[in-house]
Formats: C-alpha cells, structure tokens, sequence
C-alpha cells in the first residue's frame, strides 16, 4: 500500500479511510492539520478525525472515468486506453498502473499536465492546475 503525506492532500480529495476495526470507505476529506490529522465523513454523514496512517489513495480505473463522463475513445493500438471529456483525454496503456492527462486549447494544442497520474486525489489536482472545474464523483 502507497503510504500519503499530509501534503500529497487537499480538502474534497477522494480518499479511502481505512480502520482496524474492518471498516473502510471511499470519502471526501474535510479537513486537514499540518499535525498529520484529517477528518473525513463517515458513512453516516457524520465527521470522523483520524490520522493520515488510516487513509489510502484510490486508484484510477476505466470505470471511474466513465462515471465522470470520460467517454473511451477507440484507438487502432487495442491495447491504447484513451478516455476523452470534452478538451480532456486521459489516456493509458493496458498493463500500466499510471495514466497521462492532456488538455487541448482553441487552437488545438495540447498541453501535458501529468504522465504518472495513478490515483483520483492526483487525478483532482491536476484538473485544478489545468483549470478545468470537474467534480469527480464514486
């Protein structure tokens, strides 16, 4: 398991709270401390504060993707995973863990923002830099 730092985090990044009483869930985070605490919303709705040793990143999937409206776009190499929205390809090869996202402007030139995107919080981040306010749902 990828082990997160405080700083690899914003508040609204998707994350996995997992506990050592088996409970474990995907949930937005609410707050963040220099101090390495964070709380997240518990299944209930209510709040819960942790520590950052509780928390994992989610990784991107294909599925995800298209819940968000990332349409797959076929390319002749089947093995070429492209995932478009828009001016926004996201796109993968089958075998890899990492993905890499592209921005096209007006005139049709792309920009690379990331080629190691492997989970949603980085996937967030990176749309924020790229200026695209996309809210990513699981």
């Amino acid at each position: 398991m990828t082990q997160l730092k405080i700083s690899d985090l914003s508040v609204g990044d998707w994350v996995q709270a997992q506990f050592p009483n088996g409970d474990k869930w995907n949930e937005r985070i609410l707050y963040l401390s220099n101090t390495g605490r964070l709380e997240v919303q518990y299944k209930d709705g209510k709040p819960v504060r942790c520590t950052i040793d509780f928390i994992q990143p989610i990784p991107i999937t294909p599925e995800i993707l298209e819940k968000n409206g990332f349409a797959f776009l076929p390319d002749d190499n089947p093995r070429h995973l492209r995932f478009v929205d828009g001016n926004i390809v996201i796109s993968t090869y089958e075998g890899r863990e990492t993905f890499a996202l592209y921005c096209y402007n007006d005139m049709g030139w792309t920009e690379t923002f990331s080629q190691t995107l492997r989970y949603i919080h980085q996937l967030q981040h990176e749309l924020r830099l790229a200026g695209v306010e996309k809210e990513i749902v699981l």
